[in-house]
């Protein structure tokens, strides 16, 4: 049985850009963006409501793009507010890699089994990504490295840490 398509959120709709009907979206990332060149949709809302993508480019920290359907500068602010969303490319992941969006909400829990809280962020960095874990008003942030993750369980919705001195407040 073939499984649910899976999106990707790209960013919000922000403003119009120009008077072509391009649209710039505001594309805050937690995690690097799939590559977009072979990308020819885009879906918008919670609804999925399918764009054809005619042209992207980055610009100014966010996308421009070039969507069907979206003529003149009237059109492109019609679509503020929008979230823009694409399809996943179902990939190959190698171990210990998981797409962003199914690490988000994870319970964590010590090797010792005390509840830490719940993976709310993942920040990129340059030699590796970093969980933020917030319980309440506490917040942890642990880098993304074996000796810290110990094992993940996207299934059960956990995810197993060591913490290391100096990792808390």
């Amino acid at each position: 049985m073939p499984s649910e398509p899976r999106f990707f959120s790209v960013g919000y709709v922000a403003r119009a850009h120009g008077l072509g009907g391009e649209v710039w979206v505001n594309a805050p990332r937690r995690t690097a963006l799939p590559p977009l060149d072979d990308v020819t949709h885009v879906f918008l809302d919670v609804r999925r409501t399918g764009r054809a993508l005619r042209s992207f480019r980055f610009h100014r920290g966010g996308l421009l793009l070039t969507l069907e359907g979206c003529a003149d500068r009237e059109a492109a602010e019609a679509l503020r507010g929008r979230q823009v969303f694409i399809l996943m490319q179902e990939q190959q992941l190698n171990a210990n890699e998981y797409y962003t969006e199914d690490l988000l909400g994870l319970r964590v829990l010590s090797e010792e089994g005390e509840h830490l809280g719940e993976l709310v962020e993942v920040l990129p960095t340059g030699a590796n990504d970093v969980y933020r874990v917030v319980r309440g008003e506490e917040e942890l942030l642990l880098p993304a490295i074996t000796t810290v993750i110990r094992n993940v369980d996207v299934g059960k919705g956990e995810m197993l840490v060591c913490v290391l001195p100096g990792l808390r407040a």
